[in-house]
């Protein structure tokens, strides 16, 4: 019987803790391995370092800012049903409580447009922490109040114009769409979305207070017109395009600004700002700003250069306007 005897051979290292066994094998190859090595072991602290201190950002502005978001101190959630009648009671025994309801919903307006929204029905007592900043400044109960057998709603600007920038991508870009079609959807879109009246007075600029009442309602007809026949051809360049609401602030005068993008296929995407303002019972827009450039302060100039070349006659302006879009003294 053969018997083969064998002595282990030790090896520098093997008895070692394992991160000294993969440094003596990185010195193998010289201390450029070595380097790596200490750069690896670097980079994963500082990963967990920067994974660490996020989290505790997270933490700290959860803190800080837990009320604000939730409405109060804590928030308790039921699904299809409302709490009963020993829930709410022992709710109430521990402090102030506000009900709210919430729903997601298809909003159809009257033009067959539609919308996924996001409906929040809310008690006397809501919020139970902060304020709710509406435009115009008013009481929650008094923009909620019922009236004419319907209840009131506060509805945010960035909705309004995520509805009406998508419907003019899809009415008023594509290869089949006529340009006398085009003029009639857009002029269509701007008069339902934008506050015309409060455009105009604002592009005519000092020279609306010396205007006559005939005037100044041909400034804003003609204005209309020249409005439609310039900007209806540019949504032609932008067909398959994409419109995306990214968030909303509020502007120096009150107003909302709405800030938002429109994607592009093969260039860059382009920065749009809608200016929206409450107009009596509805919302309506008063300025867009392409890429920082206002167009009704872009207008106002332009305007004010065709008068003062004029004489400083409305008159003037008007006879161009006239021009520009086809229109007589008697149309």
């Amino acid at each position: 019987m053969n018997a083969v005897l064998s002595t282990p051979v030790s090896r520098a290292g093997s008895g070692s803790p394992l991160p000294l066994r993969f440094a003596a094998r990185e010195l193998r190859g010289g201390l450029r391995g070595f380097y790596v090595f200490i750069a690896c072991i670097a980079l994963g602290v500082m990963a967990i370092a920067g994974v660490g201190s996020v989290a505790s950002g997270l933490a700290d502005g959860l803190a800080r800012e837990g009320r604000v978001i939730l409405g109060g101190d804590l928030a308790f959630s039921l699904s299809l049903r409302e709490a009963s009648a020993d829930e709410r009671a022992f709710l109430d025994r521990q402090g102030r409580v506000s009900l709210a309801a919430t729903m997601r919903a298809m909003a159809r307006a009257q033009d067959g447009r539609t919308a996924l929204v996001e409906v929040k029905a809310v008690d006397a007592a809501y919020p139970l922490y902060g304020t709710v900043a509406l435009d115009p400044q008013q009481p929650l109960a008094t923009a909620l109040a019922q009236r004419d057998g319907a209840f009131g709603a506060a509805a945010d600007p960035a909705q309004f114009n995520k509805t009406m920038g998508q419907k003019a991508i899809n009415e008023l870009t594509g290869p089949n769409v006529t340009e006398a079609e085009r003029q009639e959807r857009f002029r269509q879109l701007f008069t339902e979305s934008f506050d015309v009246p409060a455009i105009g007075k604002f592009v005519l600029g000092r020279y609306w207070r010396t205007a006559t009442d005939a005037e100044r309602a041909e400034f804003l007809k003609l204005f209309e017109d020249f409005i439609v026949k310039s900007y209806a051809v540019r949504f032609a360049d932008y067909a398959g395009e994409s419109f995306n609401v990214q968030n909303t602030s509020g502007g120096a005068d009150g107003a909302a600004v709405v800030h938002s993008r429109i994607n592009r296929k093969s260039a860059e995407p382009i920065r749009v700002d809608w200016r929206v303002q409450q107009n009596q019972d509805r919302l309506a827009i008063t300025d867009v700003v392409v890429e920082g450039v206002s167009m009704a302060v872009t207008q106002r100039s332009e305007f004010a250069s065709v008068i003062q070349s004029k004489g400083g006659k409305i008159a003037g302006l008007i006879e161009a306007l006239r021009a520009k879009t086809g229109k007589t003294a008697s149309q």
